[in-house]
């Protein structure tokens, strides 16, 4: 529905409308009037899994039309249940009959205080009610929406009012294990504007701006088609790291990541991996402090150069949040080759013609501390630092991409961190590591350490430079925060260092029927 919208017009339609708005009047009307999940692939992403007791709310959002005047206010919105009809389950006799209806969904909403000129938005949030966590099967109802229009008095016209409908159509199932349950955090992404991201990979330089959202839905759609292809269940978190419970969800994903984590988010989250078996992925991105100097971008709109306010993704960020684990980011930006012995992951890509998994570190940063008994991946890179600053070229590194990590504890997670993120973005795709992405997952949920990555991991020791590095050593490779004091840092981290407190972004809706 987002690529095709709502499809060609259709004309006599149209006039059939427009014939009857002259003999009755004007009225308010919903765009669209009705949303259907159970329709794939239009309705994708929504289609692509039900609804389920405990989920982050799914949002979808209508456009609430009023011709009866260019300003109007929504005075009352309701929502009524018609049908919940089961899955017949498989080999069972007979036909699915309707059950009770007023105990399976909640919808909840916000809507715009003032319809100016002639429009504004309605949002739906919908969860599944406690009742319904083990039933199956699809529910219906409808959305009606009472507006009030001011009329014009200039041009005679009186107040009016109307009621508008919008039928939803929804598929619920029994909420799924733990170890499926994937959190995929966007409360933490930026995009321009407000502030500067640059983008992902140096190398491409006809798309200088990160704009494409980060979002499962968007660029990530490939990746995010891979996890639930492999039986996982995505939910979008929109809120701090204090708006969920960690023992509803096997892992939490962070993908290139940019703003800041407030001190109780880094605290909350330690306990949640240590103590209450959550597990974390990180796909993490560049960051050099050299590099972002010479980054900049003219900005047509405000007619000035800006400067980057964070590189890739914010890696001093991420170390703040690691550090509980002892894991660090840092050094120069690398770029090269990974590969694998092959296995089957299901079709998703990354194969060679050889039969072997592989994909490309396109700019990102190595691991510079990670502790004793963990595993890394280590590889030879060109240091693309040098060469994006015309200090050189084909400077081959050996570092560590990607590191897995039991914490100690019998009821801790696991933490996985690769520095890169552009092998499952879509944008600019070159070699996808969905692969790669399903590894990391099966190990995160599932304790599984892979034959694949067993083979492509090595323990860490104690003599390995990443554990027995002094700490004057590590601090001299993890990047610090840049400090100008420029318009583009307004937005990064203004929850944590301008006083907006923890908790503030948690989900809210200020009403709601059942």
């Amino acid at each position: 529905m987002f690529e095709q919208g709502a499809g060609l017009m259709n004309l006599p339609g149209a006039y059939t409308v427009l014939q009857e708005m002259l003999r009755t009047g004007t009225r308010a009307s919903i765009h669209p009037n009705r949303i259907d999940f159970t329709d794939c692939p239009y309705a994708w992403p929504y289609c692509t899994q039900p609804l389920y007791y405990s989920a982050m709310p799914v949002v979808v959002n209508a456009t609430v039309l009023n011709g009866m005047g260019m300003v109007g206010k929504i005075t009352h919105v309701r929502w009524q249940a018609t049908s919940a009809t089961p899955t017949l389950v498989k080999g069972a006799s007979g036909e699915a009959s309707e059950e009770a209806i007023d105990n399976k969904l909640i919808v909840q909403w916000t809507h715009s205080e003032v319809l100016h000129p002639y429009t504004g938005y309605l949002a739906l949030h919908l969860t599944v009610a406690n009742t319904a966590s083990a039933w199956s099967g699809v529910v219906e109802g409808d959305v009606w929406v009472d507006v009030v229009s001011n009329g014009d008095p200039v041009q005679g016209c009186p107040s009016r009012s109307s009621t508008a409908k919008l039928h939803l159509k929804v598929h619920v199932s029994p909420t799924p294990p733990r170890s499926k349950r994937v959190l995929w955090d966007m409360f933490h992404n930026i995009r321009y504007p407000p502030a500067l991201i640059p983008r992902d990979d140096l190398k491409v330089t006809s798309d200088v701006l990160d704009w494409h959202a980060d979002h499962p839905h968007t660029n990530y759609h490939e990746a995010y088609d891979a996890l639930v292809g492999a039986g996982y269940f995505v939910e979008v978190l929109q809120g701090d790291f204090t708006c969920f419970d960690a023992q509803q969800y096997g892992t939490l994903l962070l993908v290139d990541s940019e703003e800041e984590y407030y001190p109780a988010e880094i605290d909350k989250l330690a306990q949640d991996i240590l103590h209450h078996g959550l597990s974390l992925v990180v796909f993490a991105d560049w960051y050099d402090n050299d590099v972002l100097q010479h980054v900049q971008f003219f900005d047509e709109n405000t007619r000035d150069f800006w400067e980057t306010a964070t590189g890739g993704a914010n890696v001093p960020a991420l170390n703040d949040l690691l550090a509980p684990y002892g894991i660090g980011l840092g050094g120069k930006v690398l770029r090269g080759d990974i590969s694998a012995a092959a296995k089957n992951t299901g079709g998703w890509g990354g194969r060679s013609s050889s039969g072997a998994h592989k994909t490309i570190f396109r700019s990102g940063n190595a691991l510079v501390e990670f502790p004793t008994q963990g595993r890394v991946h280590r590889a030879r890179l060109t240091d693309e630092s040098m060469s994006f600053l015309g200090k050189g070229q084909n400077h081959v590194v050996e570092a560590a991409v990607f590191g897995v990590h039991q914490p100690p504890g019998n009821k801790a997670g696991r933490v996985v961190v690769y520095g890169d993120s552009n092998c499952i973005d879509s944008s600019h795709m070159v070699a996808p590591c969905f692969w790669l992405l399903l590894e990391f997952m099966d190990y995160a949920s599932n304790n599984v350490l892979s034959t694949t990555l067993k083979s492509m991991t090595h323990e860490v020791t104690g003599n390995d430079p990443l554990s027995s590095r002094t700490l004057e050593q590590r601090m001299q490779l993890k990047p610090t925060r840049r400090i100008e004091s420029n318009k583009v840092m307004v937005a990064l981290a203004s929850k944590v260092l301008k006083g907006g407190r923890v908790g503030d972004s948690c989900f809210r809706a200020s009403k709601s029927s059942k």
